[in-house]
């Protein structure tokens, strides 16, 4: 009876081991954990089932997730003609998805999943030829990218207290909020950290923060590539717009370049007045709220053996079909081709169509 029971306590132990699991999290909101092909190779008559699947790994919820093929042409029901350059099938909805959540860390929840498979026949293809397909599935879903980051400002008195015990600034620049997602900010250059001098009258500090792409794949709002939309806030003590009708920052063109970056100017005016009592030192925050659709892409490669038979003429007949009158091969000593029943091309003269 003991050693049932112990066994028992270790079957409870094993199986409280092994529920245990870590859940991913990371800069890339979805992620396609696994598309692949299943055969790998086919006849050009015989379906491949591709097996998708796809996890929230962000910060975030992803919204209006949706999914496309590319790299081939796709159509339920092609006609036969357009099967010679056409897969037949369709997407089922179960590879599209309202929201996705994201992961909880502190609970252990995984982020989102989403499994589907994808039937599709390929295209025709003639008898004996072999052809590497290479298929991509690309997800595009709606994401979120939200940060706080603190710039440290002091007055010159504050400044001139640390520097008499020989100290400096330390941590100037701290991102206090920064969600798990493929878009990021961060500032690449001005004053830091601010100094201001009290002494003087209100004096405008400019800053050039970069958005970045840090996922696998790439932001493509709207129809656009590259488009990010967001607001980028700047608050503290007696910081204001430059002027009325200028905001602080100018996110109107958030477009990522080749490298994966775009440029935003911020400029802002600091109120002398709230700095000039005595020693004082506090934090410029910056509050970045972007908003965006991204895509990934992952490929799988199938290698489609063809099978369909040419329907081929005798070069005879396709000297008949085209209007040639036997002695006209026959006058450039080709009379021991007519007939014959060789491979034939839409040519112009019986030499090419005999000897094909």
């Amino acid at each position: 009876m003991k050693k049932y029971l112990l066994l028992l306590v270790l079957i409870a132990v094993v199986a409280g081991c092994t529920t245990q699991q870590d859940v991913r999290v990371g800069n890339n909101g979805i992620v396609i954990n696994k598309f692949s092909a299943d055969p790998t190779e086919v006849n050009d008559n015989q379906q491949v089932d591709f097996l998708l699947e796809m996890e929230n790994i962000g910060g975030v919820r992803a919204d209006k997730v949706t999914t496309k093929i590319e790299g081939i042409t796709i159509k339920a029901a092609p006609s036969d003609a357009e099967k010679k350059y056409t897969w037949t099938g369709t997407i089922p909805a179960a590879c599209s998805a309202n929201s996705l959540n994201p992961p909880n860390p502190i609970d252990r929840t995984p982020g989102g999943l989403l499994f589907c498979i994808i039937s599709l026949r390929p295209s025709t293809l003639p008898e004996g030829s072999v052809t590497p397909f290479s298929v991509d599935a690309r997800v595009t879903y709606n994401y979120y990218s939200s940060q706080v980051v603190l710039l440290r400002a002091l007055n010159t008195d504050e400044n001139k207290i640390l520097r008499s015990r020989g100290e400096d600034v330390t941590n100037p620049i701290i991102v206090t909020q920064d969600d798990f997602s493929p878009i990021k900010v961060s500032i690449v250059s001005g004053a830091v950290p601010l100094l201001i001098d009290p002494t003087t009258d209100d004096r405008t500090f400019s800053y050039r923060l970069e958005v970045r792409n840090v996922g696998d794949g790439w932001p493509i709002s709207a129809g656009e590539l590259g488009r990010v939309w967001g607001t980028i806030e700047v608050t503290g003590p007696g910081v204001s717009a430059p002027s009325a009708d200028k905001a602080i920052c100018d996110t109107t063109d958030m477009v990522l370049r080749s490298d994966g970056t775009a440029p935003v100017l911020c400029a802002f005016k600091v109120g002398v007045d709230q700095w000039k009592a005595g020693p004082r030192s506090d934090s410029i925050l910056f509050k970045i709220d972007l908003d965006y659709e991204y895509f990934i892409k992952k490929t799988a490669t199938v290698i489609v053996r063809g099978t369909q038979r040419a329907n081929l003429q005798t070069c005879g007949a396709y000297a008949r079909d085209v209007g040639w009158a036997s002695p006209l091969c026959e006058k450039d000593g080709n009379n021991a081709c007519v007939g014959k029943s060789q491979r034939t091309v839409a040519v112009s003269d019986c030499v090419v169509c005999c000897n094909t």
